[in-house]
C-alpha cells in the first residue's frame, strides 16, 4: 500500500499481518483489525500507527490491507 494513500485514509479500518515477534510479545493473532492513527516517515522508511484493542502499534505499509 502506498504511503500517500495511507495519509489520505486516516481513521480507515485496516487488517494487519502481525510479525511473529509482536504476536509473542503482545499476544496478538496472526492477523488483526484496527484503525489507522497516523503515518511516520524517516527518510525512505515509513511506519503506520494502527490502533488495536486500545493500544497503538507501528507496522510497515506493506503489512496493511484496507477493509
Amino acid at each position: 500500500m502506498k504511503v500517500s494513500e495511507l495519509v489520505k485514509k486516516k481513521n480507515a479500518k485496516v487488517s494487519v499481518r502481525v510479525p511473529v515477534a509482536m504476536q509473542k510479545e503482545y499476544g496478538l493473532k496472526e492477523t488483526v483489525s484496527g484503525r489507522i492513527e497516523g503515518v511516520r516517515t524517516e527518510g525512505r522508511v515509513a511506519r503506520v500507527s494502527v490502533g488495536v484493542r486500545g493500544k497503538s502499534f507501528e507496522f510497515r505499509p506493506q503489512d496493511l490491507t484496507i477493509g
